[in-house]
């Protein structure tokens, strides 16, 4: 029996399957993706959205009309804005019957804006974002139950931040910061402290700074954004935080000087998606995979799928921890509503999507020991020694 297991799972690891395209309702964004690629969540008409393999798409009423719609790395948390009592938008958290609007002593509304959620972290207990306070100063701030919403500061007295990203675990946020002459840099917050990106150095010695960091991996070692300024060819940007480098990632070779935007990154930092930038009507949605660049439609036929009606994805907002799940929308002829693009599993016992059966991958499945979830690769509802089996089966590349 045991070895009968252990050769289907080396089947299925080496046999490739197509990648699967869902097209969410007319009207839809898609914005953002649990790390286990299971949760998708966005804004539609009325509302937001959440969606899963198993319930569909479920439409959840109330968030902002623009507004962003984020999910925790687990999926169990949704943050968003509402239309409070005084006609503002004010960041809330999703209880599953209703939004509960975070504190907000000493802000000030600027216009319709009073708080606005970005993102959030690993179980939804950190919520970062854009706080308003008196003459329309805005702010990065950040929120948990037991601080409150706490202003993250600035660089520059007199001049906005926002955060736009958050890690896991809440320590570190990434977003931008603005210059005295109103440039948009770049800027991290690593436990509440602020510092600007490193800079971009090319290969000829050239040093180019960065402008808005959009995304941020789980463990917070990858940030990814856009603006490369006064850089040839609008390149959009990575953050290796365990290098400590900042690369540059080609826009597509038709979109000239366009700047091109970062949006997601993988937990690895090998792969990063987003799109090639200007007005959302042409767009079209980049992977780069290990720092090379294509257009997401030609990455998918690559890989035996289809867009098919469409003609482009248009901008690729978020990719799951994994590498597995990529999401994001369209506009415009030939562009689709909300999308989600799911890669198979062709190789069960490579957890961390890096192509290779290794150490990382054993490691996660004696951490998992005993219970549920990936590492059960028998699938017989408990990890254990038919499921070490399989993966010490398969060890090595997932080619061979």
């Amino acid at each position: 029996m045991l070895t009968t297991v252990i050769t289907a799972a080396l089947a299925a690891s080496v046999t490739s399957a197509s990648p699967v395209i869902t097209i969410l309702p007319a009207g839809t964004s898609a914005y953002k993706v649990s790390d286990d690629g299971k949760v998708v969540v966005g804004l539609a008409p009325g509302g937001a959205f959440r969606w899963t393999a198993e319930t569909g798409f479920v439409s959840i009423p109330g968030a902002a009309a623009g507004s962003i719609v984020t999910v925790s790395g687990d999926g169990s948390a949704l943050a968003s804005d509402i239309i409070d009592q005084n006609s503002k938008q004010h960041a809330s958290k999703w209880n599953g019957s209703s939004w509960d609007q975070l504190p907000v002593t000493g802000l000030a509304s600027c216009d319709a804006s009073l708080l606005n959620a970005y993102d959030t972290n690993v179980d939804g207990s950190v919520v970062v974002g854009l706080a308003w306070f008196p003459a329309c100063k805005a702010r990065a701030f950040r929120w948990d139950a037991v601080n409150g919403t706490v202003d993250l500061g600035t660089l520059v007295a007199g001049r906005s931040s926002r955060a736009n990203a958050v890690n896991g675990d809440g320590s570190i946020i990434a977003g931008w910061q603005d210059l005295a002459s109103g440039q948009r840099r770049g800027a991290r917050w690593d436990n509440g402290v602020e510092t600007y990106m490193p800079p971009y150095v090319a290969p000829n010695g050239t040093v180019y700074q960065v402008g808005e960091a959009l995304g941020c991996s789980a463990s917070g070692a990858h940030i990814v954004g856009y603006n490369v300024f006064n850089a040839p060819a609008g390149p959009a940007w990575h953050f290796n935080g365990v290098t400590n480098v900042v690369s540059a990632l080609q826009n597509l070779p038709e979109f000239g000087s366009q700047d091109a935007l970062a949006n997601g990154v993988t937990e690895d930092g090998t792969i990063v998606v987003g799109t090639s930038g200007g007005i959302p009507l042409g767009r079209k949605a980049i992977i780069w995979v290990n720092g090379v660049g294509q257009d997401l439609r030609l990455y998918i036929e690559s890989k035996g799928g289809t867009i098919a009606p469409y003609t482009s994805l248009g901008t690729a907002m978020d990719i799951s921890a994994n590498g597995r799940t990529i999401v994001g929308w369209g506009l415009g002829a030939g562009n689709p509503p909300g999308w989600i693009v799911q890669f198979p599993v062709d190789c069960p016992a490579d957890f961390n999507a890096n192509g290779t059966v290794g150490p990382e991958d054993l490691a996660e499945l004696l951490g998992a020991w005993g219970g549920r979830g990936d590492a059960d690769l028998s699938g017989d509802g408990t990890v254990g020694p038919d499921d070490l089996a399989i993966l010490l089966g398969a060890w090595g590349s997932c080619s061979n």
